[in-house]
C-alpha cells in the first residue's frame, strides 16, 4: 500500500509538459485532492478508510477513486444496479453494495423504497420531490422507478466499520442522512457533503442546513467548492493538537 501511495503522491505533484505542476483529480471540483491533503498533512493519516454513499460511477465524478488507486479500501454504496455493476468490475477490492441508505428513526430498518432513475444518471435519487422537480423542468426526465433495498447507515457501520472519510451525495436527501447519524457514537474524521441543489443553469442554490448542523456537532468547515463542503471533526483535531 505504501508503494502505491508513493506512486500516487509522485504523480499528483509531478511536473507536466512545460514545467507546470498539475493535480490528478477524479472528483467534481477537486474534493478528493483536498481530502487527501487533509489526511496526510493535517490529520497525519497517510492511509485511511472511506464510505462513499451515492458512489455513482467508479471513476467519473468520484470522491474516492483517487484513494482506491493509492491502495486504500472502503465501502461504496450505489443503488443503481447498472452503476453498481460497474463499481464491482472496476473496484473489486471495495465492498460494493447495491442498496440505498435510509434515515428512519429505527436504525434496524430494512425495506425497499422507490428509486428514481433519471435520464442523466448522476441525478438518480430516492427523493420523489427532487425527481419530480427535475422532470417538471423538462430537461431531465424520470426514466424508470425501481424498488431498491435500503438500510440504515448505523447498520452499515456495525456491519463494516466507521470510516475515516464519509462522502455523501444522494441528490436531495444528504441532510436527512446526516441527521439520522448518531455523531456522539459514530464520528468520521472528515465528511464531504453535497451542499448545493442541482440546477441546469449553474451554479444552483446553495443549501446551508447540513453546514449549520455539522457545525453544531463540533465539525469545522475546512473547504467549500460550492457544490460540496468538506468538514473536519474538531474533537479529533483537538486530540492531535492539544492547547498549550
Amino acid at each position: 500500500m505504501m508503494n502505491n501511495l508513493k506512486r500516487v503522491y509522485r504523480k499528483i505533484y509531478a511536473l507536466a509538459k512545460g514545467g507546470r505542476p498539475y493535480v490528478e483529480s477524479y472528483a467534481q471540483t477537486g474534493e478528493d485532492v483536498i481530502t487527501y491533503f487533509i489526511f496526510k498533512n493535517i490529520l497525519q493519516k497517510p492511509t485511511f478508510t472511506y464510505f462513499d454513499i451515492g458512489a455513482h460511477h467508479p471513476t467519473y465524478l468520484s470522491n474516492t477513486y483517487l484513494f482506491y488507486k493509492a491502495g486504500m479500501r472502503g465501502v461504496s454504496i450505489e443503488p443503481d444496479p447498472i452503476l453498481h455493476s460497474e463499481l464491482t468490475i472496476t473496484r473489486p477490492e471495495d465492498r460494493n453494495l447495491n442498496v440505498g441508505v435510509c434515515f428512519s428513526q429505527n436504525d434496524n430498518v430494512a425495506e425497499k423504497l422507490d428509486f428514481y432513475i433519471m435520464s442523466v444518471r448522476t441525478l438518480n435519487t430516492f427523493s420523489k420531490q427532487e425527481a419530480e422537480r427535475l422532470d417538471a423542468e423538462g430537461t431531465y426526465r424520470i426514466k424508470e422507478v425501481k424498488k431498491i433495498p435500503v438500510v440504515h447507515i448505523h447498520q452499515l457501520f456495525r456491519d463494516y466499520f466507521v470510516p475515516d472519510f464519509l462522502s455523501i451525495d444522494v441528490e436531495g436527501l444528504d441532510f436527512e442522512i446526516l441527521k439520522s447519524m448518531d455523531l456522539s457514537q459514530y464520528r468520521p474524521n472528515v465528511i464531504c457533503v453535497e451542499t448545493a441543489e442541482f440546477d441546469p443553469v449553474p451554479p444552483g442554490k446553495k443549501e446551508y442546513e447540513a453546514i449549520d448542523y455539522l457545525k453544531s456537532c463540533d465539525y469545522i468547515v475546512y473547504a467549500d467548492t460550492f457544490n460540496n463542503t468538506i468538514f473536519i471533526d474538531q474533537q479529533y483535531l483537538k486530540s492531535l493538537y492539544p492547547a498549550k
